[in-house]
């Protein structure tokens, strides 16, 4: 967050963060509603990608759990980001393809 908070303020933003859904101090979710929240993100110029083995987060983006972002299970492969920022026709992820 800190990181996020710092190019937000210095006018730098990524263009994609992936984050893993099962995380000790803050979850992948919690984050996502943080990063709304503290307005750290434009989700419209950056993409976020959520992440997990777990088999319970399978069908999150089917089921519209995560409307600002992307649902890519690990391992994660070049393959299956691709594939998960491909289906979202977000230009700027799109944009992406060239640097996977």
């Amino acid at each position: 967050m800190d990181l996020l908070r710092e190019g937000v303020e210095a006018g730098r933003l990524p263009q994609l963060v992936i984050s893993d859904i099962n995380m000790p101090l803050m979850g992948g979710l919690t984050f996502m509603r943080e990063l709304e929240r503290q307005d750290l993100l434009d989700f419209g110029s950056t993409w976020l990608v959520l992440s997990s083995s777990s088999l319970l987060f399978r069908n999150m983006d089917r089921a519209g759990v995560n409307p600002k972002g992307s649902y890519v299970p690990k391992p994660l492969t070049k393959e299956k980001l691709r594939s998960g920022l491909g289906c979202c026709h977000h230009q700027r992820a799109l944009n992406l393809f060239a640097l996977l």
